[in-house]
């Protein structure tokens, strides 16, 4: 499984990487498409490790601000990122 990277690139976007090679999975326009962005997350969610809600980021994240993106916001969208759903269609009802 994958570890989540967060960055905010030049332009204000959302990068979300692979922690451990770096490599860029996907690019999100949250503060303009905040629910598109969700909808592309869930898309590619399930090859990252989100049981633990570990995640690194960088030093452009504190400072969301400076890269015109809403902190209030962009929290908003990392805690709706790690919240996950368990499917329990198939599971067995215990009496």
């Amino acid at each position: 499984m994958k570890t989540i990277y967060l960055s905010i690139n030049e332009k204000g976007l959302l990068e979300v990487l692979d922690y451990n090679t770096m490599t860029l999975e996907l690019t999100l326009d949250i503060m303009n498409e905040y629910d598109k962005s969700l909808e592309k997350w869930e898309e590619i969610k399930g090859e990252f490790e989100l049981l633990n809600k570990s995640y690194a980021v960088s030093s452009s994240i504190d400072f969301s601000e400076e890269f015109g993106v809403d902190g209030s916001i962009l929290n908003s969208f990392i805690n709706s990122m790690l919240t996950f759903e368990i499917n329990t269609e198939n599971f067995v009802e215990l009496v």
